[in-house]
């Protein structure tokens, strides 16, 4: 079976996210494959503190579903997206589309997500991105994905660095502080850039600090235009990041915190340094001049193409 026989066994897919004008909304409804909607509708603002204290009563949420819910019928196969209030989405479609296959895929570490009640786990399957959550909570592994980007190569000044980071401080501040100034002291130019989420910063946190939000289209600019990115995951994380996507879509060499990646199909130590692990010097790492090269055979194993085709491949075993 090839990959597109998989999907097709899906037949007509819907996935529900939390925004569809966002880079991944957008990047799924470009591959022509699925259909995209948002899970809520957007309400004027004097409406939303009453929709957030309807989330917290024991009743139907469903009056704040987008168009989607006239429609979940029509569909073979529908994905939750990482998306707030699973259950009783999954409750609705089951009621609503008793013949739908229902996936709810959790893009995040478990822990940062809202937990499905047992009534609903029962009628659908529940998948994640983290292999460690798979094992620990019974759930369905299905690999981290991404898109072939069609953003601008040329060198640009403005993005220009040797190592790029963006993300949130999420207590990773000191740690990236730290690691700014190994790099340079040794001539490495590392365009860090951290989102604060905390009320209180010293002067000195502040100085590493991004107050102003980055599109993630302009981000890829930045990933663009580096000769490696710099990936710091959480102490309970094992899952593979976006940004590791990210380095093998790109072409990007990465340093990398989660000491788990080498178990990976992916992995090559050419490409990859695991901070804390790795014997070899970090500053020599960035430095080398040889390019970064990842198979085009792994690529496609790590293509959203694919991550829809296992969902058909568990199916049919």
């Amino acid at each position: 079976m090839n990959e597109l026989e998989g999907i097709h066994s899906l037949k007509k897919i819907l996935v529900i996210l939390s925004d569809t004008d966002d880079w991944l909304g957008k990047s799924m409804q470009n591959t022509g494959l699925v259909d995209v909607a948002a899970a809520y509708k957007r309400v004027p603002h004097c409406l939303e503190r009453l929709r957030t204290l309807n989330y917290h009563l024991p009743v139907s949420k469903n009056r704040w579903y987008d168009s989607w819910k006239d429609s979940v019928a029509k569909y073979d196969t529908i994905i939750l997206f990482d998306v707030f209030l699973a259950s009783d989405m999954a409750e609705y479609i089951e009621t609503h589309a008793p013949k739908t296959r229902l996936i709810i895929y959790y893009y995040n570490p478990w822990h940062n997500n809202y937990y499905v009640t047992e009534e609903a786990r029962s009628k659908c399957e529940i998948w994640s991105f983290d292999r460690q959550d798979c094992e620990k909570y019974g759930l369905r592994y299905n690999h981290q994905f991404y898109f072939e980007q069609k953003v601008e190569r040329k060198k640009d000044i403005r993005y220009l660095s040797d190592v790029f980071f963006l993300g949130k401080d999420k207590g990773r501040l000191s740690f990236l502080r730290e690691i700014k100034k190994i790099f340079s002291n040794n001539n490495i130019k590392a365009k860090l850039l951290v989102l604060p989420d905390r009320k209180i910063y010293s002067k000195i946190e502040r100085n590493l600090l991004c107050d102003t939000y980055l599109p993630y289209e302009e981000s890829l600019q930045y990933v663009a235009n580096t000769a490696c990115l710099l990936e710091v995951v959480q102490d309970f994380q094992e899952g593979i990041t976006r940004r590791m996507m990210e380095a093998m879509f790109f072409g990007k060499k990465i340093i990398t915190t989660n000491k788990n990646v080498c178990e990976y199909d992916f992995y090559d130590k050419r490409n990859i340094y695991i901070w804390g692990q790795d014997e070899r010097d970090v500053c020599d790492f960035v430095k080398n001049k040889l390019p970064a090269f990842w198979k085009p055979e792994v690529l496609r194993r790590y293509s959203f193409v694919d991550w829809l085709n296992n969902f058909a491949v568990d199916r049919i075993k």
